[in-house]
């Protein structure tokens, strides 16, 4: 037999099945992507007036879970880390039921897997992949370099 819902719990349940369960004080806009524990949204931060990349952690995983500890660290850890080619975190905090997410700064533009995808044939626009790669390489070396390991 299982104990009835509290309201609190109703509410937080039908915010979820209608997908409104969100950051206070972010609007949000479409997903743009969507990894093993994340989910992120395009996101207008209303006070400051701007664009960000909100990532929260997925709904299978409740607030107190190894992976809610995992995406906490990764917040605290990328937010230590001041690089051009690494987003700045601009906010940690927690959802109404108790999942962490994080407010970043929103990178435009397509992915390196899909720039890679339209090329016509592999050695297509090599230079512009290589600086793209050296780029890429740059910011995992600074990582690194401050103990971060991905």
């Amino acid at each position: 037999r299982t104990a009835a819902a509290t309201p609190e719990q109703e509410r937080l349940t039908a915010a979820r099945s209608a997908g409104v369960l969100f950051p206070a004080g972010y609007e949000r806009r479409e997903e743009v992507g969507r990894g093993g524990m994340g989910v992120v949204y395009r996101a207008r931060d209303l006070s400051l007036e701007r664009d960000v990349a909100v990532k929260l952690l997925q709904d299978q995983y409740p607030p107190g879970s190894p992976a809610a500890g995992r995406f906490l660290d990764e917040a605290r850890i990328t937010g230590r880390l001041q690089h051009p080619g690494i987003p700045a975190v601009h906010a940690v905090g927690h959802l109404a039921d108790g999942r962490p997410f994080l407010a970043m700064k929103l990178i435009r533009g397509r992915t390196l897997d899909a720039l890679l995808k339209d090329r016509p044939h592999p050695g297509h626009d090599r230079g512009r992949f290589v600086a793209l790669f050296e780029q890429i390489a740059q910011a995992v070396g600074y990582a690194h370099s401050e103990g971060v390991i991905h």
